[in-house]
């Protein structure tokens, strides 16, 4: 049902016979609930289970692969290698925060907002660490990967899941995009007023982690020209 602010809210209705000393009915008990948190909170906590799968799926695939990668031979290039590991202890990193988030929104109580851990963060560090996990594919499917991020742009984020997101949109743009003919992926970042606006290709798995930091995600597509998905966070 809808409220006097123009929301919707769920109601819980429960009905009981009332009953005089002689046991005849003289009425009936309605008690309403008003269950409109609960209901969002269970909705979250099952979009974030349905999706989690997706959500693992890029870190697990980026620890397995440049562990590979390190042993067909970047061993013998410290540099390389040095680099290799240190994304491969990002993503664990990232695994684990993953896992933690799911189990503070499985309890569904009010610490359920707060268990994300946000932190003021550069966006463009953030930005470019999305585009290193996909260089290597952008570099065989022959896409340049182009970044336009002010240093001075900071935001208020959990970076992981961030960083999930961004990587999320970035490959499925290199997947899907090239089929269309793009050869070339614009990450756009932005100051609007009071959000940051990120632009690139991707998926709508990313809704799930820009609603949970109080942002939203849009789409527009024009035939021949291409797709954008936009990424907003608070500022």
């Amino acid at each position: 049902m809808a409220n006097g602010a123009g929301g919707d809210r769920r109601l819980n209705m429960r009905a009981t016979a009332l009953n005089d000393a002689d046991g005849q009915r003289v009425g009936t008990l309605l008690v309403l609930s008003d269950v409109t948190l609960l209901r969002h909170l269970e909705t979250v906590r099952q979009d974030f289970v349905a999706n989690v799968s997706h959500e693992l799926r890029t870190p697990v695939t980026s620890v397995k692969g440049f562990a590979e990668a390190l042993l067909d031979g970047a061993l013998d290039d410290p540099e390389k290698a040095e680099r290799f590991v240190q994304i491969i202890m990002r993503q664990s990193n990232h695994l684990e925060s993953i896992i933690s988030d799911l189990l503070e929104l499985s309890r569904l109580d009010e610490r359920a907002g707060q268990s994300l851990d946000q932190q003021e963060t550069p966006l463009s560090e953030i930005v470019q660490h999305a585009v290193e996990l996909r260089q290597t594919l952008a570099d065989e499917r022959g896409v340049t990967l182009a970044v336009t991020c002010g240093a001075e742009l900071t935001v208020r984020v959990h970076a992981g899941l961030i960083e999930q997101a961004l990587v999320n949109l970035i490959d499925n743009a290199i997947k899907y995009g090239v089929n269309g003919g793009v050869n070339r992926v614009e990450i756009d970042a932005a100051q609007e007023g009071p959000t940051v606006r990120i632009t690139g290709l991707g998926l709508a798995i990313v809704k799930h982690i820009a609603q949970l930091h109080g942002g939203t995600v849009t789409v527009t597509s024009e035939p021949g020209k291409g797709t954008v998905f936009t990424l907003r966070l608070p500022a």
